[in-house]
């Protein structure tokens, strides 16, 4: 659990490709540290996608993965909703409470400065990274080997991009105390 009395709530954001492990992430540190609530850039495009038409924003409608130009498209896509999830954060901090963001659109570029805890996964072995883009937290989604070549494209930019702004990596294997250390975040007490 989160101090509470010793500052701000904090604000987490959780990076990386499709398949990292950034959800089941999130809802770890949701649940270990009590923070209160969670959003996933996925779903934040959807409602920006329900604020705007196919015809003319063709992009914002199709996965990053599914292009030919994968990271450009991330990026052209996450600057879109570079509004909306600031504005989210700041309605966290001014409600004084505390947020977990996880997902794809989180660029280092655009939210090293943000006043976050922030972390980058790493994707996982090509055989676990397969198993997980279509497994239990998945599974309506198709992906094909080309669109696995262009998410793990996604994944070495994202891994760069970590490293040209200073954002802690962590492959993400279930320990989630590492991520906790990484984010700077207080583990739990345990009662001796």
């Amino acid at each position: 659990m989160v101090d509470r009395t010793s500052g701000d709530p904090p604000i987490v954001l959780i990076a990386g490709t499709a398949g990292c492990g950034k959800t089941t992430l999130a809802n770890h540190i949701l649940g270990r540290l009590d923070l209160d609530h969670r959003l996933g850039t996925g779903f934040i495009r959807a409602v920006v996608q329900s604020e705007t038409d196919p015809v003319v924003e063709p992009w914002l409608f199709v996965p990053s993965y599914q292009s030919d130009d994968p990271v450009g498209h991330l990026r052209a896509q996450s600057r879109r909703l570079h509004a909306a999830v600031s504005s989210c954060i700041q309605r966290a901090r001014a409600d004084g409470t505390s947020l977990v963001i996880e997902g794809t659109h989180l660029l280092p570029e655009l939210y090293h400065d943000a006043g976050a805890r922030f972390i980058v996964l790493s994707a996982p072995s090509l055989q676990k990274h397969k198993s997980r883009l279509v497994g239990k937290r998945h599974t309506r989604r198709r992906v094909s080997d080309a669109d696995l070549a262009h998410i793990r494209e996604v994944g070495r930019f994202y891994e760069t991009e970590a490293e040209r702004f200073a954002i802690p990596i962590l492959h993400y294997e279930d320990n989630v105390d590492d991520a906790i250390d990484a984010l700077g975040l207080a583990a739990p007490k345990v009662a001796e």
